[in-house]
């Protein structure tokens, strides 16, 4: 079994609804669609 290379994992939380958003290619939060504008996500196309 090859072990996967580690990835940055930062699991954020909704500012909106304070769920956690554990998904790091998505920048809103699917519980309430709240989109986020971090600087993990400027720049990555919205999906």
């Amino acid at each position: 079994m090859a072990e996967k290379p580690e990835e940055k994992k930062e699991i954020r939380k909704c500012p909106h609804c304070n769920k956690k958003i554990e998904d790091p290619d998505i920048n809103y939060c699917p519980s309430c669609n709240n989109i986020l504008w971090d600087e993990g996500t400027i720049g990555k196309k919205f999906r």
